[in-house]
C-alpha cells in the first residue's frame, strides 16, 4: 500500500482515476481509494499539506505515447 497527500482531493481523483485511468475501489471521509494494478494507493486530503518538488510515484511503461 503506498500513501499519497493532497490539499484538493476533488483534482487528485481527476488525476488518478481520469488521466491515469486507475479504478477507484473505495472512498470514504478519509480517503480516495486506487487499484495500482494489484498496489492500493490512497489519497488523503490533509490540511496544510504542501506538495513535493519531486516525483512521489512512477511507472514504467513500454510506449508511453501507444494508445490505450
Amino acid at each position: 500500500m503506498t500513501f499519497i497527500c493532497t490539499f484538493g482531493r476533488d483534482r487528485s481523483k481527476a488525476f488518478y482515476g481520469g488521466t491515469l485511468d486507475l479504478p477507484v475501489t473505495h472512498e470514504d471521509d478519509s480517503a480516495a481509494v486506487f487499484d495500482l494494478n494489484g498496489i492500493i494507493l490512497r489519497v488523503s486530503e490533509a490540511p496544510g499539506f504542501k506538495p513535493a518538488d519531486h516525483t512521489v510515484l512512477g511507472w514504467q511503461v513500454v510506449d508511453i505515447v501507444a494508445p490505450r
